[in-house]
């Protein structure tokens, strides 16, 4: 499976949520022994990841929820990154990339 292209928008200082199904030859996948995880950068070379968390009951609903806290946002700085998500198989240790693109991170006027 080619993973998916997506773009998305982080509003810095606000939660992020991206609610992903996972679907392999139009069906979707069922996701017993799967964890996601994923990051963004400034560039694909930069040393510093900005990690994603993830909620899922990796169950038969193939559905991931791809999360970043207002605390994590809040420590961005505006602009353009790269990202990805990964499945990996607990049991034989694959990894399948699901989804890439672009994240625009958008400044915050107000400040708490």
């Amino acid at each position: 499976m080619t993973a998916g292209k997506y773009d998305i928008t982080i509003e810095q200082g606000s939660d992020f949520s991206l609610t992903l199904t996972v679907k392999e030859g139009g069906n979707v996948k069922p996701l017993d022994g799967f964890t996601a995880r994923g990051s963004m950068r400034k560039t694909y070379d930069d040393a510093t990841a900005h990690d994603f968390t993830f909620t899922s009951d990796y169950d038969d609903d193939g559905t991931i929820i791809m999360k970043m806290a207002h605390t994590a946002t809040d420590d961005l700085d505006a602009g353009s990154y790269v990202y990805d998500v990964e499945l990996v198989h607990s049991g034989n240790n694959t990894v399948q990339r699901l989804i890439e693109g672009k994240a625009e991170v958008t400044r915050e006027v107000t400040r708490g």
